[in-house]
């Protein structure tokens, strides 16, 4: 490989469980004992200055390559002094063209990272300068390992982790594609998992290319690591496809234990990766064909575009269902892997991708009070004559056990539920499920009874207020008027409101274990309520575990794309599928796609803590 480092970003990756180094760093590539105090201002060997620029102050080598070195440092003019990498270039011999052409590609990368770097997955530039005759360049520092240190610590990774890796990166690719670069040296070297932003990012532009529309194809130099090119980089030609590929490549690496070179049969010129798949691992027809079209070698039955792929993802197989991102037999390498240093398994942020801009405000819903719980009455102006409290739970959940679960029977339909009247908008609600899905109860008749025992309370017949001091009463008047995009972005916000996050932000799975039974108990009554039993948490969880858990089948069965698309698929009528609404765009983090497994959870230890059996 021709680049500055051979070895990637952080080759020499330092453990965040322990704190950086107090020390500093002499930069001098001839001094023989570089270590010094962290308070000293000069080498106390060889006298040179440590600090680059007065500001940035190393703290210890992480790698070197044939071009340069890598440290690890921290910015002294911040008062937090937060940590950053310098790359440092230097010359193992006097070669008039490879020096020439390190600097380039140098300077090269400090031209792309401006560039680029403002995406969140990948470095942003901070600095780029030249001291004693010495070229430096500074950027973010990246808390994570590498995907090839991720592999040695925790060993090949699953499907899971492969669906994850894929979602995490082609939308950086599409973004540095739609601006004419292509990476060349996409390998697992060249991925980080952020242990930050929980996603992976994509480091190390120094042989990153940037062409014209009308010169994709033009013949260039061979740049990039032989193990992880396409066939077209290896006659010095690229296009962004080239990228996708390598991409398909890094996944057989990630999946396996040998080399990429071993997996593809040079007599028949084809991959023959599923041969070497770890035999615990279960690799699904669908994800196989994915990689199998990211690694055709001919440029036109590849995928041409990261897009491309994302939208090959987001459609469900016809042959097979979907297994994204369902959680295949784990190879018992991820099984026993629960360092939070590594990227989880299944691991990659929704991520998808970038995280979506917070929902818009509901311009038609009460504001949330600020003294929650003390508020008077009189703030909701309601009339119980004209919004009637919502019926009860019905008292006798017809409760048997099946395999240490209860199974709930379809609860029957009471007069007092609002059935809207036949329209366009409003088609006949088909009849409940007609089978009976084993799942926890959503909760007892104990906590159901404490729950709505404010609805025979005088004083609290103009309010829906949990035990925690959460007041339903605006999501109740938005339901009851059928605005169901308003009360799906009310909902996100109560929910975080019942486990006191001021923030509104997105719910992860403690979160959600953290979600008091009592405002689950209502979120999902006043939906099924107001739906007549369509939507609901309640019908989520038995159309999931209908499709025997498999979140790519459930997402066809609600209409819902597999990959992240926040907002924008939401159809907003009771003509949406059953289990449409509430949306996921409550959930976060690096397995967001688990949140029916999260919420199936909580209703069962809701269920348990109210003593049933």
């Amino acid at each position: 490989m021709l680049g500055i480092l051979g070895t990637g970003q952080h080759a020499l990756h330092p453990d965040s469980s322990h704190p950086p180094p107090a020390m500093s760093y002499c930069l001098n590539l001839r001094c023989q004992h570089p270590t010094n105090p962290d308070t000293a201002q000069y080498c106390q060997h060889c006298g040179d200055r440590l600090r680059l620029k007065e500001r940035y102050r190393p703290l210890q080598l992480l790698g070197k390559g044939g071009f340069g070195r890598t440290f690890l440092a921290v910015d002294d003019d911040i008062p937090s002094k937060p940590q950053c990498v310098i790359k440092q270039l230097y010359f193992s011999n006097e070669d008039t063209d490879h020096r020439q052409k390190a600097i380039a590609l140098f300077q090269q990368e400090a031209v792309r990272l401006d560039e680029l770097g403002r995406h969140p997955q990948i470095p942003q530039l901070l600095a780029h300068f030249t001291q004693d005759d010495t070229l430096y360049l500074v950027q973010e520092f990246v808390d994570g390992p590498t995907l090839r240190q991720a592999k040695q610590n925790q060993g090949c990774f699953d499907e899971a982790q492969i669906w994850q890796l894929l979602l995490d990166l082609l939308p950086v690719l599409d973004f540095i594609h739609q601006r004419r670069v292509i990476h060349r040296d996409i390998k697992p070297d060249n991925v980080i998992y952020s242990r930050q932003s929980q996603r992976y990012m994509l480091i190390d532009f120094g042989v990153a290319k940037l062409v014209s529309h009308t010169n994709w194809m033009q013949t260039g130099t061979v740049i990039g690591s032989p193990e992880y090119m396409a066939p077209e980089q290896t006659r010095g030609k690229t296009v962004p496809a080239t990228d996708l590929y390598s991409l398909g490549v890094t996944c057989l690496a990630m999946m396996t234990t040998v080399s990429p070179i071993d997996m593809f049969d040079i007599i028949d010129n084809r991959w023959v990766w599923r041969d070497f798949v770890v035999g615990t691992q279960r690799v699904s027809d669908r994800l196989g064909q994915i990689l199998d079209k990211l690694l055709e070698s001919a440029l036109s039955q590849r995928y041409q575009s990261a897009k491309a792929v994302l939208d090959a993802i987001a459609v469900p197989s016809a042959k097979s269902p979907t297994t994204l991102p369902d959680s295949p037999t784990p190879s018992p390498a991820t099984a026993t892997s629960t360092a939070p240093s590594q990227p989880p398994s299944p691991p990659p942020p929704d991520i998808t991708t970038v995280e979506p801009a917070p929902a818009p405000a509901i311009p038609s819903a009460p504001a949330f009070p600020s003294n929650l719980g003390q508020a008077a009455p009189t703030q909701i102006s309601l009339s119980p004559a004209v919004v009637p409290p919502p019926p009860p739970f019905p008292t006798n959940l017809g409760q048997i056990v099946v395999k240490g679960q209860a199974m709930v029977q379809p609860e029957p339909r009471t007069q007092s539920a609002p059935t809207p009247t036949p329209t366009p908008d409003h088609p006949p609600i088909p009849a409940p499920l007609p089978i009976q899905i084993p799942i926890p109860p959503p909760t007892s008749p104990q906590l159901l009874q404490r729950v709505f025992s404010h609805f025979k309370s005088p004083k609290n017949q103009t309010r829906i207020v949990s035990q925690q001091g959460v007041d339903y009463t605006p999501l109740y008047e938005i339901l009851r008027r059928s605005l169901w995009l308003q009360a799906d972005q009310h909902t996100k916000g109560l929910m975080n409101q019942a486990i006191g996050n001021t923030h509104h932000g997105y719910l992860q799975q403690q979160d959600i274990q953290n979600l008091p039974c009592d405002d689950l108990a209502i979120l999902d009554h006043l939906w099924r309520t107001f739906s007549n039993g369509r939507f609901g948490f309640m019908v989520q969880l038995q159309l999931f575990l209908a499709v025997n858990e498999d979140y790519g089948a459930f997402c066809h069965q609600v209409s819902w794309p597999v990959h992240r698309t926040p907002g924008k698929y939401l159809q907003p009528s009771l003509k949406a599928p059953p289990g449409h609404f509430p949306s996921r765009d409550w959930a976060g983090g690096s397995k967001w796609w688990n949140h029916l497994e999260w919420m199936q959870q909580r209703w069962h230890n809701c269920h348990q803590s109210f003593g049933m059996p």
